[in-house]
């Protein structure tokens, strides 16, 4: 695979300055099974052309789409651990793949090492629930490479099409993956008086799945 791009992460000016022009030279966005997208080739040149740019913005348009409308883990929002536990033991329960979104922009609220632990000890602790997650860095691709440098599962932003390919990239070298949240989708959890309780329900009535009762011990 072809690269010609820096092997060290750039700064978050070098990423919201729009003096700084991209051409790609061979681009095909890809879905892996989780819904990620990779980018096969990025060459950085002097010029940007708008016709290039079309094509960019709708190749991406289509992957979102086609993410969409994928039957991809059923994603629920979470705010503390508790909640993050009480999606998983369902999980595990129902054998039902779930994905845990953050609070949206909580990449500067909670922060990239908070969400890194809080999935990486729940895991820990319902190691038999299948589950991915992603944080949510709003509009800030300097916060972004910030979640991607702390070794984040997956992320989300919202940036303009030639930030998200350079970002892309950039996250592909530290296995980081961008990944879209539609909010409309999600289940919050956010005054759940009972959240295991909840997810279990929506798990089951979304998917006609069955509790096991050895799941979990």
């Amino acid at each position: 695979m072809e690269r010609a791009v820096a092997e060290k992460l750039p700064d978050s000016t070098a990423l919201t300055n729009n003096s700084i022009d991209v051409k790609v030279s061979t681009i095909t966005p890809f879905l892996f099974p989780t819904g990620t997208t990779g980018v096969s080739s990025i060459r950085v040149l002097r010029k940007f052309p708008a016709n290039k740019h079309a094509q960019i913005h709708n190749r991406l348009h289509r992957h979102y789409e086609t993410q969409r409308m994928t039957g991809l883990p059923i994603q629920f929002v979470i705010h503390e651990y508790a909640h993050a536990r009480a999606v998983l033991e369902a999980a595990a329960r129902t054998g039902v793949a779930v994905t845990l979104v953050s609070a949206p922009g909580a990449v500067r609220t909670g922060g990239a090492g908070w969400w890194r632990e809080l999935v990486s000890h729940v895991r820990n602790t319902v190691p038999h629930a299948d589950v991915t997650s992603i944080l949510d860095c709003a509009d800030e691709p300097g916060m972004a490479l910030a979640a991607i440098r702390e070794g984040v599962e997956a992320i989300a932003i919202s940036a303009p099409d030639d930030t998200l390919i350079r970002l892309s990239d950039v996250a592909a070298q530290s296995d980081v993956t961008i990944r879209t949240i539609d909010w409309t989708q999600t289940h919050d959890l956010a005054g759940a008086n009972d959240p295991q309780a909840m997810c279990e329900n929506l798990l089951r009535e979304m998917t006609g799945s069955v509790a096991k009762p050895d799941a979990l011990g």
